[in-house]
């Protein structure tokens, strides 16, 4: 479906959308139209419905909803709380592709080529974390906050750290 020229998409609206390339914040970048649209959930060349959850001026943010043509980099995130939690953006991805991403951030952030170490582990590589610990059922329980929010999400044993 072709986006009205100079229109925006309204939220909650479901749009499709072709992903290109990796925003330095860890989002996909994809355009409806001449409007451009980060998405959560996607992969580089893949084709995505998606739901549109947040309209600024110039941008949109978006949610993969269903996967139409899914990237030869996609596999199933091994944690359970992956798509609620903010402690990570790249566990739907094979481990060599997560690192080709984290470098291809780097690279924008610099503007010049970084090299990455090629043996760093996909998983357990972060040294420092922000926990909160909340109260449920009487008992303490670990939890990061959800991504873009305030709420805590409850990650009993988190894969990055």
């Amino acid at each position: 479906m072709t986006p009205p020229q100079g229109k925006r998409p309204s939220p909650g609206q479901l749009v499709e959308l072709d992903i290109g390339r990796i925003a330095p914040q860890g989002d996909m970048v994809s355009h409806w139209g001449r409007y451009v649209v980060f998405v959560e959930g996607g992969l580089p060349g893949e084709h995505v419905r998606a739901r549109m959850v947040r309209i600024e001026t110039n941008h949109g943010r978006a949610r993969v909803d269903q996967v139409q043509s899914a990237s030869g980099d996609r596999i199933s995130a091994p944690c359970p709380v992956f798509l609620k939690c903010g402690g990570c953006r790249f566990q739907h991805a094979l481990p060599e592709a997560q690192r080709r991403f984290k470098a291809d951030i780097l690279k924008q952030a610099l503007k010049r080529d970084v090299p990455m170490k090629a043996g760093s582990p996909p998983y357990r590589y972060r040294t420092k974390a922000q926990p909160r610990i909340r109260i449920s059922r009487g008992r303490a329980v670990l939890a990061l906050q959800e991504r873009e929010s305030h709420r805590l999400v409850d990650t009993p044993d988190c894969l990055l750290y």
